[in-house]
């Protein structure tokens, strides 16, 4: 095992232990883990939309790595709601941002020490080329998309609930203003690309391990983060990615054995 790999897994598998919407009725279990894994799939979406309509090159190895990143972020940042969380992250970001450099930069120095400075930077930047910009656009559209999916799932039995009314409107404002990514906009409307996001999401159901229940327990959806996740790490170490050009080479250290 890569130094500093088997504790970079087990926080991201600490975001099965984070419950979401605790403070609403919930018709299912709603895991940070799953949050996470359905985000990714609806990035993926998105960003095969910009290609394919808007001719926009998308850096796809930015937006890996930066879900990668923000996981590993919520893994630190627990149990804090979202309205509170948004508002620290945009009102003391350096000092959030070091709590989380200091919490899980060991693990990614241990592991890779590019890797790291770019964990680091992708928090800290300031002026980012375009494609990078388009890169986290879209996972932030693809953040609220979630959110946006398992807060229908709650209205339907928590309606009668006072400020529901008013969580349902900012959410609805905030994906608003991603309607200029093309797949945000037939997404949210419910077209036929909503119908795979959909379908992704019913894989929150479906338990890993049913027969031999694990700790914390996990999901289809959310072992797929997982594997996606350690594939990608793992590709780094042993350079197999062909698009590691892009960030400068591979990032493995020739000494490391």
């Amino acid at each position: 095992m890569y130094s500093g790999l088997a504790s970079i897994i087990l926080r991201l598998y600490d975001l099965a232990y984070i419950e979401r919407w605790n403070d609403h009725p919930r018709p299912f279990n709603i895991s940070e883990l799953d949050k996470q894994a359905h985000k990714a799939a609806i990035a993926y979406v998105i960003g095969r939309f910009e290609e394919s309509f808007r001719d926009r090159k998308v850096d796809w190895l930015y937006l890996i790595e930066g879900l990668i990143f923000e996981a590993l972020q919520r893994a630190v940042l627990t149990d804090i709601k979202p309205q509170v969380f948004h508002r620290i992250t945009k009102e003391r970001s350096k000092e959030i941002n070091k709590f989380v450099f200091d919490k899980v930069g060991e693990d990614l120095r241990a592991f890779d020490r590019e890797l790291y400075r770019r964990f680091v930077t992708y928090f800290e930047a300031l002026d980012e080329p375009r494609e990078k910009v388009l890169a986290k656009r879209i996972i932030k559209a693809a953040h609220f998309l979630a959110t946006y999916w398992e807060f229908n799932m709650i209205y339907s039995v928590g309606i009668r609930f006072y400020g529901i009314e008013k969580v349902k409107e900012g959410i609805e404002d905030t994906i608003e203003d991603f309607f200029d990514l093309v797949g945000v906009e037939r997404i949210y409307l419910r077209k036929k690309t909503f119908n795979f996001v959909d379908l992704v999401g019913q894989l929150r159901f479906q338990k890993r391990w049913i027969l031999s229940p694990r700790i914390p327990a996990t999901t289809v959806l959310g072992h797929v983060f997982i594997v996606a996740a350690l594939s990608y790490l793992l590709s780094l170490k042993l350079s197999a990615n062909p698009l590691s050009s892009q960030h400068g080479g591979p990032t493995s250290d020739p000494a490391d054995p």
